[in-house]
């Protein structure tokens, strides 16, 4: 009777497994510089999403050959050599050999990237030759109707390391609710200056820090000074905050 109820919770694990995943394109193989090889596409609507079609493609990013899984169909195109002899500048005739491949008129439009969790990170738009990037994917991150519930606030919560740009300075940050810290390091990682900050967070990825008298040197602490930043947001764990001639650049800390 157990093993019974241990099959049927491995056969329900799986179906879910399977049925709920969010993505309709997932990238299963990847040549050594990185482009796709290998897609699956899967049609229908969670519970009942299936896999359509499986795509390959060779290195040049062109259609190699595709299962359509629904029909049990192989699409391979036709490839047509062509032998001939052609003269080059230099005087001298070779023989060359033409491949002409034929049959095909499917081309990649998009490369969709997820992360372990099957949040979208990034649109790779082949057609358009423009990099969709994490804040168009997630319109609500600039949408709140309750401030309890605020997801531009959820997603700098945490630590960051910060570089700045066209200099080799190295910060750590933290997003903690309405406050914000910032230190530099030096070469071995010791805090060589601290800062605390209030922060209002604003509409169209604008933030608004206040400093608090709190923090070292005390030299270097102005209570009550404010500075507007703007947030460029790439992914889920970079992004750009830009203001007062600076931009500084973030990486989420694992």
């Amino acid at each position: 009777m157990k093993m019974t109820n241990l099959f049927i919770i491995l056969i329900f694990g799986l179906f879910f497994i399977h049925c709920s995943s969010p993505e309709k394109s997932k990238i299963v193989d990847i040549y050594a510089d990185g482009s796709p090889k290998e897609i699956e596409v899967y049609a229908g609507n969670p519970p009942k999403r299936y896999l359509s079609k499986i795509i390959y493609l060779s290195s040049f990013g062109d259609t190699s050959m595709t299962i359509n899984v629904e029909d049990g169909d192989t699409l391979m195109p036709e490839i047509n050599k062509e032998i001939e002899t052609q003269s080059f500048e230099n005087g001298n005739k070779m023989v060359v050999q033409h491949w002409k491949i034929l049959g095909h008129s499917e081309s990649l439009t998009e490369v969709h990237y997820f992360d372990d969790t099957g949040d979208i990170l990034q649109v790779d738009d082949k057609v358009n030759g423009v990099l969709r990037k994490y804040a168009e994917l997630h319109e609500d991150l600039k949408k709140w109707l309750k401030p309890e519930n605020n997801p531009f606030k959820n997603y700098l919560h945490g630590k960051w390391d910060v570089t700045l740009k066209n200099s080799t300075r190295k910060y750590i940050a933290e997003f903690k609710g309405s406050a914000y810290s910032i230190a530099e390091l030096d070469k071995v990682g010791t805090k060589k200056w601290e800062e605390f900050h209030s922060v209002n967070y604003l509409w169209n990825y604008e933030l608004e820090f206040r400093m608090l008298n709190k923090g070292f040197p005390k030299s270097r602490i102005k209570s009550g000074t404010r500075e507007n930043y703007i947030l460029h947001i790439d992914t889920k764990y970079e992004f750009l905050m830009e203001g007062n001639s600076k931009k500084y650049s973030f990486s989420r800390q694992e």
